[in-house]
């Protein structure tokens, strides 16, 4: 019954890819420093609804796309997406930066670069950003360290998403034109400076920091997480106590 409810899914996504029938919402990050200087960031996450109307949560969603041999189909989609958003007539859409989310998949793929290339302008270059996460580029460093620098290259900024403090990550992100960091939301129970994901999460930060890098805590849903990771440091926040996502582009 599982392998059928998610096959179930998978042409679900797979209709909506060829129907442009997906939902793209952009979750701010916020500067905690007036004097932080950044552009405006958001992110981009992936909305479907099943066959009911329920919302398919993108815990679900993806790692099925991913079963199914869809991620790469989804990752282009999501960027086509964004870019012809981008292009459009008003100009305040390109006073921020949108940062796409990619999989391992689009990772190792080396025409992905060539496809964000071909549709890229120099309207829109500033103002698309990927995301990817570090366990893929570690899984994959070669294609990794060739991706973000083709990335960078074509002048997208490159973040790096749940970032784990390992030494091997950080002493390779470190040679990377990576331009932020992000923490996960294993980070967001944070509470006081004595819990331990503080006591992490201050030691990353200052990691990042004596590399030049930015950091970003994601997933703060309280109050009480966002003042510790005001104190701990970080330039951004991320969360539902901060701003929930928002509708960007709808479904056609």
């Amino acid at each position: 019954a599982a392998l059928s409810a998610d096959a179930e899914i998978a042409q679900r996504l797979r209709e909506a890819l060829a129907s442009d029938a997906i939902a793209l919402n952009a979750q701010p990050l916020r500067a905690l420093r007036s004097s932080a200087g950044f552009t405006a960031i958001s992110e981009i996450l992936i909305r479907l609804s099943d066959n009911a109307g329920q919302l398919i949560p993108p815990s679900v969603l993806l790692p099925i796309a991913a079963r199914f041999g869809l991620a790469q189909q989804v990752d282009r989609w999501v960027v086509r997406r964004v870019l012809d958003w981008l292009e459009g007539e008003h100009p305040e859409r390109r006073r921020r930066r949108l940062y796409v989310n990619i999989t391992a998949s689009s990772l190792v793929d080396e025409s992905f670069v060539e496809f964000i290339a071909s549709r890229l302008t120099g309207r829109t270059v500033p103002a698309l950003g990927i995301e990817i996460p570090e366990h893929a580029v570690m899984l994959h460093p070669e294609a990794g360290e060739r991706t973000i620098r083709a990335l960078e290259a074509l002048g997208c900024g490159v973040s790096i998403d749940r970032l784990s403090g390992r030494a091997d990550a950080i002493e390779f992100l470190a040679g990377l034109p990576v331009s932020l960091l992000k923490l996960g939301p294993e980070f967001a129970g944070m509470t006081s400076a004595t819990d331990i994901p503080y006591v992490h999460a201050e030691a990353m930060v200052r990691i990042a920091h004596g590399l030049s890098r930015p950091v970003a805590v994601t997933g703060i849903e309280t109050q009480d997480a966002l003042r510790c990771t005001q104190t701990l440091g970080a330039e951004l926040a991320q969360g539902v106590a901060i701003a929930p996502a928002a509708p960007l582009i709808l479904p056609s």
